[in-house]
């Protein structure tokens, strides 16, 4: 029974892993904060929901991955047989900020883009 629940997890982290960028995590801040000495890779891999950029060898212990934000903030991980031993984060200096998403302009009028901000009821008054 207890393999059967082990597998399932296994299955919805790699699923859900596998639809991500490799070595890529919303913010390296938060996983840095999160992580635990003799956590496991899977653990890992579940916090971060993606797969990590490998950067040792295949088969090499330790072995090491890395999880890079949208800022180039990036840790470095170390697992020795399966679990973390050791984690590293690097910030760039001058502290880059994320690549803002490109926002559309609503309207050059200002109160059709006020009047865009402002709830809608589903009532309008008319009968």
């Amino acid at each position: 029974m207890w393999g059967l629940l082990h597998f399932t997890r296994l299955v919805g982290v790699m699923h859900r892993a596998a639809r991500r960028p490799i070595g890529y995590v919303g913010s390296t801040v938060m996983l840095n904060a999160r992580l635990a000495k003799g956590m496991n890779l899977m653990h890992v891999v579940a916090l971060t929901q993606a797969l990590g950029e490998q950067l040792s060898d295949a088969d090499a212990q330790p072995q090491r991955y890395r999880w890079t934000d949208g800022s180039q903030s990036h840790v470095t991980c170390t697992f020795r047989d399966g679990k973390l031993v050791q984690w590293t984060l690097f910030r760039p200096e001058g502290g880059a900020e994320p690549d803002p998403s490109p926002v559309e302009s609503r309207s050059d009028n200002p109160q059709q883009a006020k009047d865009a901000h402002e709830p809608r009821s589903s009532f309008d008054g008319r009968s």
